[in-house]
Order: C-alpha cells, then sequence, then structure tokens
C-alpha cells in the first residue's frame, strides 16, 4: 500500500530505492555499482509501467546526489516528463485532478533540480543501527477483517532502526472465526501472484516511517495486530511491494482499520493462493 502522495519520494517504491542505494553508498560501493544491482533487482518492476518511474526517478535522484547523474540517464528522466508518461500512468490508475496537478508540480520542480549538477557528491555516512522490536522478521500477526473473521500476516524483509522502520507483511489465507493457532498459521499458504513464478514473494503493506511516526502509531499496531507468535526469519525473500493507499498516512486509529482491512480484504479476493504452505516457503528462505 504505497502511494500516499504526489511527491516523488511520496511512494513506497520510491523510498525503497533511495534507501537500499544509500544504504550500499555509505557501505563504500560506487554509485554505477549499486545502480547495476537495482537494475537487477528491479528487473521485473522496471517491466510494470506502474512502477518504473518511480524507480527511474529516485534512481536519478540518487545519482544526482552523488554527482553521477550521466546525459543518457538525464535525457530520459527528462523526455518521461516531457512526454507525460508518468502523469498517465497516475490518470490511468485513477488520481483525480487535484493529485494530477500536484504531481505535475512535484515533477517538474525535479527536473529543474536535477538540471544543475551539484557542486560536491553527498557525503558518506555511518549506516543507522539496527534495533530489536516485536514485529521482527517472523512475527505472525493476527487481525480482524470487517466481518470478524480472523486473518493472519507475517512481517518480512522488515528493518528497525533508531529513528525509522521500514515495515512489510506476506498476507496469508487464513479467515476464520477463532483467534489462528501458530500451527494453523504453518499449514495455510500466502496469497502472492509473484511466487510460483519468481519463488520471491510479492510483499504487502511496505512502507517507511520516522521516529516521531512510529511513536505516534505503535498504538495502532498495538490495537490492530495481536502477536500468534514468530516463525524464523525468511532471509532474501523479497521480490517487490504492491501499491496503494498508505495506512499509516491516518490521522486516527479509525483511518487507519478501514484501510489496512480493505486492502487486505481486497487482496484476499483478488491474488493467488501458493501451492505451498507458510511452513513449505519458510523452508525455502531460511536454508
Amino acid at each position: 500500500m504505497g502511494t500516499w502522495s504526489a511527491a516523488i519520494f511520496g511512494n513506497d517504491t520510491s523510498c525503497e530505492v533511495k534507501e537500499y542505494f544509500f544504504e550500499q553508498y555509505n557501505l563504500g560501493k560506487e554509485p554505477a555499482e549499486i545502480r547495476q544491482n537495482i537494475y537487477e533487482i528491479y528487473a521485473e518492476s522496471l517491466n510494470d509501467r506502474e512502477e518504473r518511474f518511480n524507480i527511474l526517478f529516485a534512481l536519478a535522484h540518487c545519482l544526482w546526489q552523488t554527482k553521477e547523474l550521466d546525459n543518457d540517464f538525464h535525457s530520459e528522466i527528462k523526455n518521461v516528463v516531457s512526454v507525460g508518461d508518468d502523469l498517465a500512468v497516475c490518470k490511468g490508475l485513477g488520481a483525480d485532478a487535484k493529485f494530477m496537478k500536484e504531481r505535475e508540480k512535484a515533477l517538474n520542480k525535479f527536473i529543474a533540480a536535477i538540471e544543475t549538477p551539484k557542486e560536491t557528491a553527498k557525503k558518506r555516512v555511518k549506516p543507522p543501527i539496527l534495533v530489536d522490536s516485536v514485529y521482527k522478521n517472523g512475527c505472525c500477526l493476527a487481525f480482524q477483517y470487517e466481518d470478524g473473521q480472523w486473518g493472519v500476516v507475517i512481517t518480512v524483509d522488515s528493518e528497525y532502526y533508531r529513528r525509522k522502520a521500514i515495515i512489510s507483511y506476506a498476507l496469508t489465507d487464513i479467515k476464520q472465526s477463532e483467534l489462528p493457532t501458530m500451527q494453523e498459521i504453518k499449514a495455510a499458504h500466502l496469497i502472492d501472484d509473484g511466487f510460483p513464478k519468481f519463488k520471491k514473494l510479492w510483499l504487502y503493506g511496505s512502507h517507511y516511517i520516522d521516529s516521531t511516526e512510529i511513536a505516534r502509531l505503535n498504538p495502532y499496531n498495538e490495537a490492530f495486530f495481536t502477536i500468534i507468535g514468530y516463525l524464523p526469519e525468511w532471509k532474501n525473500a523479497y521480490g517487490g511491494a504492491s501499491t496503494g493507499m498508505h495506512p499509516y498516512s491516518q490521522e486516527n486509529y479509525q483511518g487507519f482499520i478501514a484501510i489496512i482491512r480493505d486492502y487486505f480484504a481486497v487482496k484476499y479476493v483478488d491474488r493467488t493462493r501458493t501451492v505451498e504452505t507458510v511452513e513449505e516457503i519458510g523452508k525455502l528462505f531460511t536454508t
């Protein structure tokens, strides 16, 4: 559920690309190598018209910040904006007139910024410090759909730092009247379109929140989710993230649960169930 504003970084995908780029940059890798890694990691999403431009804009921003934005890529980005490709995607996704106007303004501002090369490359900084969380990877969280039935999501590929959090869920096909057990979760299946073909997970609810938001929104999580237990952490499971309205952008708990319930309910109906069980998929990502 990844778009919450018309800004260039008003969506999960662009934030994720920038996050990855500068994490690798701060670890000492060169921009050209990171760029190639991004092309490989997001190969599928780059062929998805709904995701492609969010990736390219974020990458262009990062290369500009590090003084590595070459003329060819710069021209490609300018062309995308000038011919209206990104705006066409927004319109096709149902954006209203207000969003379209704000997006056009954000795009023009972005193009104007990267037109002038940075005087110096962004300085490398010490990587952020990971911290523990009760919602660590492998955490099985039960929640109730609007009809009172229980569903379950599993935290996957999430990271928790002192000043921010990156949270993603894998949605299971559990929907039952009684609070699920760990045994039932292990025997359940994931709702995931990408896994059958790519053996990677297309995660739901991927979002980024800073320290202020973490303090404000922790009560939302505590009220909405019930921790059932923990599975072993799944490694290298990430294949992509879905988009939609950002639940943590809501100003109150009622808004939060309305969006997240509706989101999971739609995915429950629309998406493919894996043949493999949660336990079987877990073995693939823990060995």
